[in-house]
């Protein structure tokens, strides 16, 4: 009996190895792995989590949603398949990440902001306004905001005076920040 196992084993190492070898398929893992390559830098340190489903039959075009978590937020990354051209099929571009046969494109929602950059911001300008070290944090390190939503920043004086803000993104992506 232990050898009988031992064979099965054996046999589906193989098979294994043979399906992955011929197959076209693009794993979940790999595609998570190329999302996560590509987070923007300013998002890095709230990244907790990439979740893609597999390319079964990846097909020119084909596309997909990935879900990453940034800190407490979820956010949505279009992934969109593409072969590579003739003359460039090993290259990497920025933005792409280069598969065995494929170039992976993968497009972050515009309306990404970094309120922990945010908050350096608010910061600083309290700091240079009043002449005294401002401390300044906001909600979420990094939020997707729609148009109608805001994440809320507040700033603190040494005195102990707190100042909140609604930071908001325009139609245009620019910042907004409006006092409470």
């Amino acid at each position: 009996m232990r050898r009988l196992i031992r064979g099965l084993a054996v046999a589906a190492l193989a098979l294994t190895a043979m399906t992955a070898c011929g197959d076209s398929s693009l794993s979940g893992q790999t595609i998570a792995d190329i999302v996560t390559e590509s987070v923007p830098v300013a998002y890095q340190s709230s990244l907790d989590a990439v979740a893609c489903v597999p390319f079964d039959e990846p097909v020119e075009a084909a596309s997909q949603t990935c879900t990453v978590a940034l800190g407490p937020q979820q956010v949505n990354v279009a992934v969109t398949l593409r072969t590579p051209p003739a003359e460039a099929a090993a290259a990497t571009d920025t933005g792409l990440a280069a598969d065995t046969d494929w170039l992976v494109d993968v497009a972050w929602p515009s309306r990404l902001v970094a309120a922990d950059q945010i908050a350096v911001m608010i910061a600083n300008q309290f700091t240079a306004d009043l002449g005294v070290d401002t401390s300044a944090s906001c909600q979420h390190s990094v939020v997707a905001l729609a148009e109608d939503e805001s994440v809320i920043c507040e700033a603190v004086d040494p005195a102990g005076v707190t100042r909140r803000f609604d930071v908001t993104l325009d139609s245009g992506g620019v910042v907004r920040l409006a006092i409470r």
